[in-house]
């Protein structure tokens, strides 16, 4: 059970880092291009909004508003430009997501749910969306999404699983 947990609590905060570290990279290279290319990446968002729907002319004062401050405009690029979600504010973050990962095998794996089979699927799922919703919470993430994101992780991690099993036995047996 701890190897379980720490294997994917150090799982969640590599990841986690590596998504930071992405992010750094992308950040780096949007504020060289605002800094040498303002008006390319004005007029490259000015596209991205009117693809999106909007006139030109409202694109374009949309924009021209948020670039006047360069860190906003970066902030801004990152996310609708790259789909990139700026957390640079909590560097822990990585971290937290590999404790609440460790916490949940240790107290959750332990359980051994031995009842009955759809009581035990109802129980674990419960258990998951809390732990998805706690993690979200400590995390500052969406906390239904995080909740339903678990859950999700679990079912595809338990049918994986039971799949992997059957063929295993049907070979040794």
């Amino acid at each position: 059970v701890v190897a379980d947990g720490f294997a994917m609590g150090f799982g969640e905060y590599v990841s986690g880092n590596a998504e930071m570290d992405h992010a750094a990279v992308e950040r780096s290279r949007e504020e060289w291009e605002v800094e040498n290319s303002k008006d390319l990446e004005i007029e490259e968002m000015v596209e991205i909004y009117t693809n999106r729907g909007l006139t030109e002319e409202d694109a374009r004062t949309v924009v021209n508003i948020i670039a006047k401050d360069n860190k906003m405009f970066v902030d801004f690029m990152m996310v609708n430009e790259l789909g990139i979600l700026v957390e640079d504010d909590d560097k822990n973050l990585p971290l937290k997501q590999g404790a609440v990962m460790f916490a949940s095998f240790i107290i959750l794996d332990g359980q051994g749910l031995d009842g009955v089979f759809v009581a035990s699927c109802l129980m674990t799922a419960v258990a998951l969306m809390t732990l998805g919703a706690i993690k979200g919470f400590l995390t500052g993430m969406n906390i239904p999404r995080a909740a339903l994101l678990m859950l999700l992780n679990g079912c595809v991690s338990g049918g994986v699983s039971f799949v992997i099993s059957s063929i295993v036995e049907g070979m040794v047996n």
